[in-house]
This record gives C-alpha cells, sequence and structure tokens, in this order.
C-alpha cells in the first residue's frame, strides 16, 4: 500500500498518492481546504477512494462553485475514473 500524501504541484493544485477513505479524509479535507477558485488535483497516482474521498470532492466542489470556480481532476487513475463514472459525477467535475 502507498502511503497517503498530497502534495502541492501549483496554485490551487494538488497530487494525491495513495488511498482517500476514512482514515485519510480528513488530511485531504485539510489539504484541499483553502485552495480555490480553479482547483486541480491530480489523481494519476490515487490508488483508491471511497465515499468518504467522494464526500470531500463534493463539499469542495459546492464551496469553489458558490465562489465561482471549479474543480478539474487530472490524470485520473483507474480506482478514480471509475468511482467517479459509477457514482454518475463524470458530469460533476472536468476529468481530464
Amino acid at each position: 500500500m502507498t502511503p497517503f500524501a498530497v502534495r502541492s504541484i501549483g496554485p490551487d493544485a494538488v497530487a494525491v498518492v495513495g488511498e482517500i477513505d476514512a482514515s485519510t479524509a480528513d488530511r485531504f479535507a485539510d489539504a484541499v481546504g483553502s485552495l480555490g477558485p480553479h482547483v486541480t488535483i491530480d489523481c494519476g497516482e490515487c490508488d483508491f477512494i471511497d465515499s468518504a474521498g467522494l464526500t470531500v470532492l463534493l463539499a469542495l466542489r459546492t464551496r469553489v462553485n458558490r465562489e465561482g470556480g471549479s474543480v478539474r481532476l487530472v490524470n485520473p487513475s483507474p480506482a478514480v475514473r471509475r468511482l467517479i463514472e459509477v457514482s454518475g459525477l463524470d458530469g460533476v467535475f472536468v476529468v481530464d
């Protein structure tokens, strides 16, 4: 298992490494909480994401949308792409 980390990769941009689940969702929320209004999250090294991680993403999207911004998920791993598609959120997030 890859240790969880969130790395800054630019202004309002981070890369997520490892798993976003109930045990790491709070750290993920803290890491993205001050980003915006246009947020980019590189998900290429995100091995797993569950409903706790999805909740953080949706809360982030709600907040930045109120500010006129957006959340863009780039380079999604198969796990992230599958969750976004299965949950029907591929029309909610910009996924590149």
